[in-house]
């Protein structure tokens, strides 16, 4: 019987942390929606030039932390 209402509690306390996840998910997403919108009708910029910005500036983060552990080795072979 204690069984049941364990599995009972716990499946209650995962289905809450689910829905709190998805709240949270939901405001971020409308927040992102609000500010691409705002970016576009305020400086009229074309949704595929927001979208190439939005990738260059991806690929130029993912060009830091590729490159951060060579620039650290290399200061390190310098000493």
């Amino acid at each position: 019987m204690y069984v049941h209402l364990f599995a009972a509690f716990v499946g209650w306390l995962l289905f809450t942390i689910l829905v709190k996840i998805l709240k949270v998910t939901a405001v971020i997403a409308l927040i992102i929606t609000a500010v691409v919108v705002t970016i576009q009708i305020s400086n009229r910029v074309d949704p595929r030039e927001l979208w190439q910005e939005v990738t260059q500036y991806s690929q130029s983060i993912n060009n830091v932390e590729t490159a951060r552990p060579f620039v650290i080795i290399s200061s390190m072979n310098g000493m």
